[in-house]
């Protein structure tokens, strides 16, 4: 018998009390478990809020979406959920109301209230890892997960960015009945199930580099690269008219930045009317980016898949954090069918974020994530 029970629901009504209703009754197993839910943010949050408050009571993870995952593949304008139990699992839940106020001490603080509700766990063989959600109009995710993996140094943290289905005008967490917005909230599951933390991209460095020489590191615009004029040194290095400078080719050459020898995307959001760009990601003067170039995303995807079968045996179940930009480009390249039938050969959860979490680092164009093995 498995070690970890996992029962995935997905409803696509658009009735709050229905589609609580109907993801409660797919997923329930019993008081002890916990949920995790990925909404559509085009639901009456309100209403829904109050409905998952009032059926599936305080053990809730859950945020606001640009699409959702879940066996049944990608799906829009839908609620996808599912429900852990394990007597070898434990879930301790830390709120950020503000993240804007979080800092260094905030940090230290979350820290300690973990490590001394340890003491007292009777899981002798636990390994700790974190799931991460955040505002993902906050602009604060690469300060955050840089503090909090510096002072939770023995917990694997992964995540997204809570997204609007490309609205880009209010993004929100889950917290007692409301949806909120500059908030964040993490999970940190100890368990003696193993586990594995992921990240798989499809891009890889060129030749072309490109530095930037003015910055504001605030609001993450970029307005000088080489010296230039941002946006029409980015098209000249494409060998482009800035004129053709869209979300479609951001999405194609984002660019890379390297750290301690691993490659991390940083991706461009929009070009403004001062030919300065906006990221998605931290940037700052003096930072040397690698223009990339995208390789097979299925296969990639399915390469990360068999090797995580290869260190886990069967997986009861992931939890993933797929960037919005590659299920745009997934949708643009007709892609969609044979995607899901890779996210359907899995027990699957998640949703599209405006970012991902990963190790110490907010990065783009990432699917990043956690398997759970059975037992």
């Amino acid at each position: 018998m498995d070690d970890i029970i996992v029962k995935n629901g997905i409803s696509f009504s658009q009735n709050p009390v229905e589609a609580v209703s109907q993801i409660y009754k797919d997923t329930f197993i019993g008081k002890d478990q916990y949920s995790l839910i990925f909404c559509s943010s085009n639901y009456d949050l309100k209403s829904l809020g109050t409905e998952i408050k009032k059926v599936f009571g305080e053990r809730v993870f859950c945020c606001t979406t640009s699409g959702e995952i879940s066996s049944a593949g990608y799906t829009k304008s839908s609620i996808v959920a599912t429900g852990i139990s394990s007597t070898k699992m434990k879930f301790h839940r830390f709120r950020i109301n503000d993240v804007t106020d979080f800092d260094s001490e905030y940090a230290k603080k979350i820290s300690k209230e973990f490590y001394d509700l340890l003491k007292g766990s009777e899981l002798k063989n636990a390994k700790y890892l974190g799931l991460l959600i955040i505002d993902g109009l906050s602009l604060q995710e690469d300060k955050m997960i840089a503090l909090l993996s510096k002072y939770l140094d023995t917990v694997e943290i992964v995540g997204g960015s809570s997204a609007d289905d490309l609205r880009f005008i209010s993004t929100h967490i889950y917290d007692d009945g409301d949806f909120k917005q500059n908030s964040a909230e993490l999970l940190i599951i100890e368990t003696e199930i193993p586990f594995i933390s992921f990240k798989t991209q499809h891009f890889e460095p060129t030749e072309k580099k490109l530095v930037i020489t003015d910055a504001d590191t605030t609001t993450r615009i970029v307005y000088e690269i080489n010296g230039e004029k941002a946006a029409l040194e980015y098209a000249k290095i494409l060998g482009i008219d800035v004129k053709e400078l869209d979300t479609q080719i951001f999405a194609k050459y984002p660019v890379m930045l390297n750290v301690g020898g691993n490659w991390y995307i940083r991706s461009i959001g929009k070009m403004n009317d001062d030919y300065s760009l906006t990221f998605f990601c931290a940037i700052d003067v003096g930072l040397v980016l690698t223009v990339a170039k995208g390789n097979d995303i299925l296969n990639n995807l399915k390469s990360q898949l068999i090797e995580i079968k290869k260190e886990l045996g069967s997986i009861s179940l992931i939890i993933a954090f797929d960037c919005i930009l590659r299920r745009l480009e997934v949708e643009q390249n007709n892609l969609t069918d044979e995607m899901n039938k890779i996210l359907s050969s899995e027990n699957i959860i998640g949703f599209n974020s405006y970012g991902e979490q990963c190790q110490f680092v907010h990065v783009n164009q990432t699917l990043t994530g956690i398997a759970f093995g059975n037992k």
